[in-house]
């Protein structure tokens, strides 16, 4: 039998500083950018930005998902009710109750605020990864048996738009792409984001 021991110690602030700011720094250099790291469970761990490190450093967090999808949870006790789920991206944005915080890398467990943002349902959806099991490799596009062509398609405000049908996949997810842009705008995830449409 197994018997798991959690023991926490509590470093005073500004030694944890001290001993952080070399990997802060590292991380700056080799990433472009510094973050802190929040352990979870399954030894996993979610990122943060310095300054919102010891604000939620202090809390056991866990990892709530399936597959390659995570995000950082913990539970709010109470005596007279269910235990809550309190999200980690939602308590760094302080998000009302009528919107979600949307990833910009679609990473649910990086929660620096540079890749946090405020969003509508719809606005979230726009920003969602590739589905799984569909015959192209590329948002948007899909095989067409019956024409034997690339097919480009979009959806915006609940309505499907053709946008044709291509000789080959990468100018069916151009075509995506520069939908996207149009539609979408900011929340827009594209085929190839380095390339101008």
């Amino acid at each position: 039998m197994k018997v798991a021991i959690k023991i926490k110690v509590k470093i005073p602030r500004w030694v944890d500083k001290i001993c952080a700011w070399p990997a802060v720094r590292y991380r700056n250099y080799r990433y472009g950018y510094p973050f802190r790291k929040i352990p979870l469970n399954e030894g996993k761990f979610t990122i943060v930005d310095p300054q919102d490190f010891y604000r939620f450093n202090n809390f056991d967090w866990f990892a709530d998902g399936k597959g390659d999808c995570f995000y950082a949870i913990r539970y709010l006790l109470s005596e007279t009710q269910s235990p809550k789920i309190i999200r980690l991206h939602r308590e760094i944005m302080n998000a009302p109750a009528d919107l979600l915080v949307d990833h910009r890398n679609n990473d649910g467990l990086d929660n620096r605020r540079s890749n946090l943002r405020l969003a509508t349902h719809p606005e979230n959806m726009q920003n969602r990864r590739k589905l799984k099991n569909t015959s192209s490799q590329y948002i948007g596009v899909d095989f067409d048996k019956e024409s034997g062509k690339w097919r480009a398609r979009i959806k915006v405000n609940g309505k499907r738009i053709h946008l044709g049908r291509f000789d080959s996949e990468i100018e069916a997810a151009l075509a995506y792409d520069a939908a996207a842009k149009k539609y979408y705008g900011e929340f827009a995830r594209l085929n190839f984001p380095e390339a101008k449409v």
